[in-house]
Order: C-alpha cells, then sequence, then structure tokens
C-alpha cells in the first residue's frame, strides 16, 4: 500500500510538471513555430537585436550591467557574451516565479548550470533576493545598463525603472512591452513616453548621465 501510494505521488508530481511545461512551450510558440523551439523563454531574433544595441550603447559609459529577472539564464548568457570581459554582470532573480512551476532549488539548479561558463568565465555574478532589498543595498558603481525583466504588474516596473533612473543608469532597457502585459506599458510610458526604442517587445530608453 505504501509504495502505491508512492507511485500515484511520484505520477501526480510528473503530471503537473508536463501541464506546465506544456502550457509554457505553447504559450512561447513551440508547437507552433519550430524555429522558436530553442528560444522559449527567452528573445525572439528581432529582440536580441535590441539586446545587441543596448549592450553597445551601454558600452561607451563606465560601470557593471544589471539585470533584473534572470530566470533560467538566457538572455543573461547573451549579455555575458556581448559585453567585455572585464565588465561585470550582475544577475538578480528571487526564485519566486518560473514558467514551469519548478521549486526555488530546482529553479536555481537550472540557471546556474546554464550560467556555468558565464560565471566562471565572464564576470557573471547571480544574486538571490528580492529587487526592493537590492535595491535599498546595493552600493557599487553605478550601472551603465538596466536590464528589466522579472515583475510585470505596473508597480513592479515602476519600481524597477524609478531605481535605475535615481541612480543615473544611462542605457535602462526591457522585456514584453506589449499589450499582453499592460503593466509594462504603461510604466514604460509614463518614464519616457516616446523616447523608447522598439524592437519587437523589447524596449530601449537612454539618458544622458
Amino acid at each position: 500500500m505504501k509504495k502505491l501510494r508512492q507511485k500515484i505521488t511520484t505520477f501526480v508530481y510528473l503530471l503537473r510538471y508536463r501541464r506546465n511545461l506544456v502550457s509554457h512551450l505553447r504559450m512561447t510558440g513551440f508547437f507552433l513555430d519550430p524555429a522558436l523551439s530553442v528560444n522559449f523563454g527567452s528573445l525572439t531574433s528581432e529582440e536580441e537585436g535590441g539586446i545587441r544595441e543596448a549592450v553597445r550603447r551601454a558600452g561607451i559609459h563606465p560601470g557593471p550591467f544589471v539585470e533584473i529577472g534572470s530566470l533560467f539564464g538566457f538572455t543573461t548568457n547573451l549579455i555575458a557574451l556581448l559585453k567585455e570581459p572585464e565588465r561585470e554582470l550582475i544577475g538578480l532573480d528571487n526564485l519566486s516565479w518560473n514558467p514551469l512551476g519548478l521549486e526555488p532549488e530546482h529553479h536555481r539548479k537550472i540557471l546556474e548550470c546554464s550560467l556555468r561558463i558565464a560565471t566562471e568565465r565572464l564576470n557573471t555574478r547571480l544574486v538571490y533576493r528580492d529587487a526592493a532589498e537590492f535595491y535599498k543595498t546595493y552600493d557599487g558603481e553605478v550601472p551603465a545598463l538596466v536590464f528589466i525583466d522579472a515583475g510585470h504588474e505596473y508597480e513592479e516596473v515602476r519600481a524597477d525603472i524609478d531605481w535605475a533612473s535615481k541612480l543615473g543608469v544611462p542605457i535602462i532597457c526591457g522585456h514584453d512591452y506589449s499589450s499582453r502585459f499592460p503593466g509594462v506599458v504603461r510604466a514604460v510610458q509614463e518614464c519616457f513616453g516616446d523616447d523608447v526604442r522598439l524592437h519587437g517587445s523589447l524596449w530601449i530608453a537612454e539618458r544622458a548621465r
């Protein structure tokens, strides 16, 4: 009887994650466009172009790059590869959400495996902390770039932008500027108006330091 319960529990556990995985793959177009299958949870080719532009423009400024919301590390890896090797990249994530419904410890293991080369060879550092706490305690150099892709509610995005703006970050950018995430659009519009360049749903705002 005990073994039967264990088997049932295991089956329910696997079924739960299978449903989460299928739901996420459908949401990202995995079954509609095979070209997206290697990029789910990350960026389209057009949005990657936006990251390249943001990194290039930020490259003339001193200071680290900061990514708010590393998730599985796909975009983190891209930024790490594009930046100068000596420039620090800080990836921030509180592990409170992921599209597969993974427990925080499993999410962390996947993220760290994904970013192993970046953390060991490309001066990338992961910080597991809430954004609000990170903002209060950050005492490093003014970042040259802040990439925002964590919470998508208006209040969360606005808090991320306000922190970066208060510090005088010259390149502030983020993901998911689209009708699916009205909170992102509202926050970006309030802070930057039409002075934003779009690459798909990736937005870039440039401010004089």
